[in-house]
């Protein structure tokens, strides 16, 4: 078994139910050896794996598909036609867990996402449910790691028109948040649990479910890859800003 996959396990191992000073002090000393993104890379690979066993169902309303309800939508412009080729994940996520008032709160607020409140909430949401789009699935790998006590830790959001969310484990403080990650220093990791494959082709009625394209390279890699991993996903990349920083 290689360093990280050693690491990886260490970690797992250790985080199931918190991290004790004593486990944090354990990891450190296996981590020592190797550079710090290592380390950030195992409590990344980590957070994704916690997510897909809580948030089964992955929607992806962002991708307009011919068959989906978006792709429907936008060569019809009907919304009654769209919405009888919602598949299963799209009535979990947009007919139910986006319909309650706290995510409306939050979805109205001029920015959307301020704090850890807010974070919270959308995490317990994706938990109550099941189900999420990036945001949700982002809010819970941020709250496991912040409860796991990682720091730095920033909830991303991608500079408009691009629509996306990623968590981002150990980013430089003093570097600028909007220079594709270039500049966020060595340690820094992208955490995307939503990019586990979103964008799988799948057939007419088909359920969206949990994702398989992209796969693991997609979910957790050093930022300094952030622009060639966007670029390479429909999502209008020019650029990341930070919505929430610990």
């Amino acid at each position: 078994m290689g360093d990280q996959e050693t690491l990886d396990k260490l970690v797992a191992d250790k985080a199931k139910d918190g991290l004790t000073a004593k486990e944090k002090a354990d990891i450190a000393a296996e981590a020592k050896r190797l550079k710090d993104v290592n380390v950030n890379l195992a409590y990344a690979r980590h957070a994704v794996a916690f997510v897909h066993q809580r948030v089964r169902v992955a929607a992806n309303w962002d991708e307009a598909m011919p068959w989906s309800a978006e792709g429907i939508y936008n060569a019809t412009g009907s919304e009654a036609k769209s919405l009888k080729a919602w598949d299963a994940a799209d009535r979990c996520v947009y007919g139910t867990l986006r319909q309650k008032a706290e995510w409306q709160r939050i979805n109205a607020q001029p920015g959307g996402v301020q704090d850890v409140n807010d974070i919270r909430i959308l995490s317990g949401l994706a938990d109550d449910n099941g189900c999420g789009n990036c945001g949700e699935m982002t809010a819970r790998a941020f709250i496991f790691l912040y409860d796991l006590g990682i720091r730095p830790l920033d909830f991303m959001v991608l500079i408009s028109p691009a629509d996306h969310a990623f968590v981002v484990i150990g980013r430089n403080g003093k570097s600028d948040n909007d220079n594709m990650g270039r500049n966020w220093g060595d340690a820094a990791v992208v955490c995307d649990p939503w990019a586990y494959g979103v964008n799988k082709p799948l057939p007419r009625g088909a359920t969206n479910g949990p994702p398989d394209r992209y796969g693991p390279t997609f979910t957790a890699y050093p930022a300094e890859f952030l622009e060639q991993k966007m670029r390479s996903m429909p999502s209008r990349f020019s650029g990341a800003s930070i919505a929430v920083n610990v």
